[in-house]
C-alpha cells in the first residue's frame, strides 16, 4: 500500500468517524477559509486606517504651515500698505500746502497789480529809428544812452494779470508733476 492511498484511507476513515460527511468538511473548509479571509481583511483594514490617519495628520501639519505662512504673509503686506499709506499721505499733505501757499502767493500777487500797489514790468530796447517810422536819422530818441541799452517797461494791470495767471498756470503743473514724482518714488520705496 502506498503512502497516498493510507492518508486517503485515514482521511475517510476519519470522515466517516466523526459523522459529518463530505459536505461538513467542505463547510469546515469554507467557513475556515472564509474566517482566515476576514481576519486577513481586518489586518489589513487596521492597517491602512493606521496609514489614513498618518496621512491625515501630516496633511493637517502641511496646511496649518501654509495657513501660518499665508497670515504672516498678508501681515507684512499689511503692514507695507499703511506705510505706504503713511507716507502717501504725508507727501500728499506736502504738496497740498505747498500748492495752497504758491495759489496764494498768486493771488496777494495779482491783487497788488491789479490795484496797483506792484507794478509788473520787462525789459525793452529801444534801438536808434535810422530812418523808420518817419523818425529823422539824426535826431536823438528821447531817454539816456543810445537806445541800445536795455530799459524797464511797465505793463498795464489788465496785461499783467493775464501773463501772472499763465506763470501761475506753469508753475502749477510743475509743481503737480513734482507730487507725481513724489508718489512714485515713495510707491517703489526710493522715498
Amino acid at each position: 500500500m502506498s503512502l497516498e492511498s493510507a492518508v486517503e484511507g485515514a482521511a475517510v476513515k476519519a470522515v466517516a468517524s466523526t459523522g459529518v460527511g463530505m459536505y461538513g468538511v467542505l463547510a469546515a473548509f469554507l467557513v475556515g477559509l472564509a474566517g482566515g479571509a476576514a481576519g486577513a481583511w481586518w489586518v489589513q483594514q487596521q492597517r491602512l486606517d493606521a496609514q489614513v490617519g498618518q496621512l491625515t495628520a501630516a496633511h493637517a501639519q502641511a496646511m496649518q504651515a501654509v495657513a501660518n505662512e499665508a497670515a504672516t504673509a498678508a501681515s507684512a503686506a499689511e503692514a507695507r500698505q499703511t506705510e505706504l499709506q503713511q507716507q502717501v499721505a504725508a507727501v500728499d499733505a506736502q504738496h497740498s500746502k505747498e500748492m495752497q501757499d504758491a495759489q496764494a502767493q498768486n493771488d496777494q500777487l495779482r491783487a497788488a497789480v491789479a490795484a496797483g500797489s506792484r507794478r509788473l514790468s520787462v525789459a525793452a530796447r529801444c534801438p536808434a529809428a535810422a530812418g523808420r517810422s518817419g523818425v529823422p536819422a539824426g535826431a536823438a530818441p528821447a531817454g539816456v544812452g543810445d537806445g541800445s541799452a536795455a530799459q524797464r517797461v511797465d505793463l498795464d494791470p489788465a496785461t499783467a494779470g493775464r501773463l501772472l495767471a499763465i506763470a501761475a498756470a506753469g508753475d502749477k503743473a510743475i509743481r503737480q508733476l513734482s507730487a507725481c514724482q513724489a508718489y512714485v518714488k515713495v510707491i517703489i520705496g526710493g522715498k
